[in-house]
């Protein structure tokens, strides 16, 4: 009789941790709708996501460390199509792009980083 009570206590302490667990995530706010800036590690790319952005103009700011010339292309997506992409060098510091009448969606931005340097880059919603 014990070992069924136990077994049930068990099965109780599980089911319970697994509803805090879900209620927590589920609680978590989205990434702010107008605005991110996020960094890549040393010679990773970076993504940044914007969520239900609403539409309209976006301002890119890209900044890349090092002195290396290689030519690099980040692109934008909205919901998963290539919206618009533009060429940078790491050596070329920080440089701001205004992106016009993107569509309402999920915006991301992916930005690839040079070996050994680190590219950062902000998403602000006009």
């Amino acid at each position: 009789m014990r070992s069924v009570s136990l077994k049930a206590v068990a099965v109780a302490a599980v089911a319970a941790s697994t509803l805090v667990a879900g209620a927590a995530s589920a609680s978590a706010a989205p990434r702010s709708a107008t605005h991110i800036t996020d960094t890549s590690k040393k010679g990773q790319s970076v993504s940044a996501l914007l969520t239900h952005f609403k539409g309209g103009d976006l301002t890119v700011t890209l900044d890349a460390t090092g002195t290396s010339t290689a030519k690099h292309t980040w692109t934008l997506s909205v919901d998963g199509k290539k919206f618009v992409a533009k060429s940078y060098t790491d050596k070329a510091k920080a440089k701001t792009w205004v992106i016009n009448d993107l569509p309402t969606g999920d915006v991301k931005l992916a930005a690839p980083a040079s070996k050994g340097q680190v590219t950062k880059v902000t998403l602000d919603a006009k």
